[in-house]
């Protein structure tokens, strides 16, 4: 299987087990901001690491939730905000209002709530594909673009290999609104796994 050129049926499904995945992700999201509704736009799968960082407001401090995916699959994820969307994240978890840089509360809070969506994404994935598929624990990264995915993620910091890009990004549907993405980066021989599963 080459999947340095995808087909277009492995593209239509990996977006399909993306959209799974963050459906189940914007509930667990919903439940944690009082029930609030979270959508989700049509996820994006590249082949080109180099495209996640175009895709990524580089005006803004970044906060990204990282952890490691474990069991049957392996990789990465991550959950990607924006500060002023952390802050706003924060005072719906905390029902307290921060700006500036991040607390100890806040950091906790976040870590938590990445936990909990990124569990409800792999759930989804795993019960699709038959798979066994955790998240390890939390580490949060702050502070600019570059250094902040480079420091969540170290794979991409290595433009020579290549890697699969699955975003999925998400939204509050009412003020306080919350903007991010959820970043699933299987690794290739766990690609080939994965689409093994889903039958190509």
């Amino acid at each position: 299987m080459d999947l340095q050129v995808p087909s277009a049926q492995q593209l239509d499904a990996l977006r399909e087990v993306a959209n799974i995945g963050g459906g189940h992700a914007a509930t667990a999201f919903s439940k944690l901001v009082g029930g609030r509704t979270v959508k989700i736009e049509v996820p994006r799968v590249s082949f080109e690491v180099s495209e996640l960082a175009e895709l990524v407001d580089g005006d803004s401090q970044l906060v990204a939730i990282s952890f490691q995916i474990l069991e049957e699959l392996s990789g990465r994820m991550l959950l990607l905000l924006t500060e002023p969307d952390a802050h706003a994240l924060c005072q719906l978890l905390l029902n307290d209002a921060h700006s500036g840089e991040l607390n100890e509360a806040e950091r906790s809070a976040l870590c938590e709530a990445g936990n909990i969506v990124a569990s409800a994404c792999l759930a989804a994935v795993g019960t699709l594909t038959g798979l066994k598929i955790l998240p390890s624990a939390p580490s949060l990264c702050y502070g600019h673009e570059t250094e902040v995915l480079h420091g969540a993620a170290p794979e991409l910091a290595d433009s020579s290999s290549p890697m699969v890009v699955m975003q999925i990004h998400f939204f509050t549907a009412k003020s306080p609104y919350v903007r991010g993405q959820l970043i699933l980066m299987p690794e290739r021989r766990s690609l080939a796994t994965l689409l093994s599963k889903l039958g190509l």
